[in-house]
């Protein structure tokens, strides 16, 4: 079952990847392949790696086993550069001017990276805690 989650949003990212996440205003949409010649930096090109990691975890899933650091390194570099633009100050010029696939790839990443490090299992028990009854111990 939470493998499954996995594979979702590993699939979301990769696909919301591909998809444009801005206008360039006036130039060409921008996604997430198209950071690099957009901006004109070579070292841009670490965040293709995550569509990359994102399929190799889903290879993993598909084969039956969990995707381990490939599921937290599919995250890492859109979080990054969403996180960096935060820390510009221009965030919420790019997330005003943003199509929906920018904001979801965001977003999805971010939970990717989260739940890395608190598993899904973690918060669905922590659910089902809260909404058990509560017992009466006065007999």
């Amino acid at each position: 079952m939470l493998k499954n989650s996995k594979f979702v949003l590993l699939l979301i990212l990769f696909i919301t990847f591909l998809m444009p996440w801005y206008n360039a205003l006036g130039g060409n949409d921008v996604s997430g392949l198209t950071l690099v010649w957009e901006y004109r930096t070579a070292w841009l090109v670490i965040y293709n790696l995550a569509p990359v990691f994102a399929a190799l975890g889903m290879y993993r899933i598909y084969k039956g086993k969990d995707p381990g650091k490939y599921y937290l390194l599919a995250g890492i570099p859109v979080s990054y550069f969403w996180i960096k633009l935060m820390v510009l100050d221009t965030f919420d010029f790019y997330w005003e001017y943003s199509y929906i696939g920018g904001k979801v790839c965001f977003l999805v990443s971010v939970f990717i990276v989260i739940t890395f490090f608190i598993p899904l299992k973690t918060m669905v028990d922590f659910m089902r805690k809260q909404l058990e009854p509560k017992k009466n111990f006065n007999g």
